[in-house]
């Protein structure tokens, strides 16, 4: 388990590092783009899992980071693209038994 811990924490890290240097290129070569509406800087604090931690138990309204919230361009149709929370939510549980099964 601590292995497959530390692999999803080392992909973690590695796509954290691709998207800060996508978004200083873009910084550089288009300052005030389009762009900038939907990327932001990335920070340490964004990122996290799309819930909550395990040790919160404040019974406020949970709202995920904004990396969680920005449409994936990568090739998917507008269809594939807009889904809802409800889509959202049963498509994370579904990641999260196979990573479960996978673990155990």
């Amino acid at each position: 388990m601590i292995t497959l811990y530390k692999w999803f924490s080392n992909k973690t890290d590695q796509a954290g590092e691709k998207y800060k240097s996508a978004w200083c290129a873009l910084c550089a070569l288009d300052p005030g783009g389009s762009w900038s509406m939907q990327l932001k800087e990335l920070k340490e604090a964004h990122i996290s899992g799309p819930g909550r931690e395990p040790d919160d138990i404040s019974n406020s309204c949970y709202q995920p980071t904004w990396i969680w919230l920005v449409p994936c361009v990568s090739g998917l149709s507008d269809m594939q693209m807009n889904i809802g929370e409800e889509e959202f939510n049963k498509g994370m549980q579904v990641e999260w038994a196979k990573a479960k099964a996978q673990m155990q």
